[in-house]
């Protein structure tokens, strides 16, 4: 897992990119399943969205991705997803 980029978009939101790079070294065909945990839910003062990314991800919850990544024998994959946060701001703030 490697963090590519961060960059404030706006006063409120934040954009991070994130590469996997997944090698089978195995000599038959594999699906790896890469889980990542977003900032968001009841106590978060974020949402997020996936603007870009190199294959679709399933939504498991409010805050939990998934990509099924098939990497083919000997081979090498990447994944690359561009999520962008945006600040949520309450009555009290």
């Amino acid at each position: 897992r490697q963090m590519c980029i961060r960059d404030s978009v706006k006063k409120e939101a934040v954009r991070q990119t994130v590469t996997f790079a997944l090698r089978n070294h195995k000599d038959q065909d594999v699906t790896v399943r890469i889980k990542e945990s977003l900032a968001s839910g009841r106590k978060s003062k974020w949402n997020w969205e996936i603007v870009n990314e190199t294959l679709k991800h399933v939504k498991l919850d409010s805050r939990t991705v998934a990509w099924d990544v098939p990497v083919k024998a000997d081979g090498e994959t990447e994944v690359t997803y561009t999520v962008q946060y945006d600040r949520v701001i309450g009555k009290d703030e």
